[in-house]
């Protein structure tokens, strides 16, 4: 398996608004990242995995070959498809309950009036 290193910035267009420029002509100043893909093992299809925000070319590549190591080494994360459940389901069905035993039942209680009182009516689908 084999990944890519490239270097990127970020450009404000002719429209103001701003896109990432890949493996930019002029370099100074310019990030680097890396990416490759994996197979998933639920539908088979190819997904990236990719990280971004390093110094220098040298740098991006140490951590693709760490990425590439670990994956290989059975540390096989990929990305999945995004889920297409509502945000009020979310909070009430994955994440309150993964956060509750670290917290106060005062806590929870407030995060339960809070997403009853914010979430669902404004944001919840």
């Amino acid at each position: 398996m084999k990944g890519r290193v490239f270097s990127y910035r970020h450009v404000v267009g002719a429209n103001g608004k701003a896109t990432t420029v890949k493996n930019p002509s002029n370099a100074k100043g310019a990030k680097w990242a890396f990416e490759f893909a994996v197979p998933d093992p639920a539908t088979g299809k190819r997904r990236s995995v990719s990280k971004a925000g390093f110094a220098g070319q040298r740098a991006a590549q140490r951590a693709l070959t760490d990425a590439l190591a670990a994956y290989e080494a059975g540390d096989r994360k990929v990305p999945t498809e995004p889920s297409r459940a509502p945000l009020s389901t979310f909070i009430t069905d994955e994440w309150l309950p993964a956060v509750r035993h670290n917290l106060k039942a005062t806590t929870i209680e407030n995060y339960e009036v809070l997403h009853r009182a914010y979430v669902d009516p404004h944001i919840g689908e």
